[in-house]
């Protein structure tokens, strides 16, 4: 099942991505830019490994996009 079927299509991961973005990016310019960097193929791979099973299509999608934020909150100056 996708993380996404209950929407009217099936969005891409990197058009959900671009979505978010664009929403952030509406209310402040800078919000997008706090997002993570891609996840590197073989820290995906590692953690895979270490944990004993794939990450589901989508996440692993979604981390090599963005994974996880650079900064504390989006909505504090932290």
């Amino acid at each position: 099942m996708q993380l996404f079927s209950v929407l009217k299509r099936d969005y891409t991961i990197p058009e959900i991505w671009q979505s978010i973005e664009s929403s952030f990016a509406a209310i402040n310019p800078e919000y997008p830019l706090w997002f993570g960097k891609p996840a590197k193929e073989e820290d995906i791979v590692k953690l895979e490994d270490k944990i004993g099973t794939p990450l589901p299509s989508d996440l692993r999608e979604s981390l090599l996009i963005h994974d996880g934020q650079d900064k504390l909150s989006l909505y504090t100056s932290d």
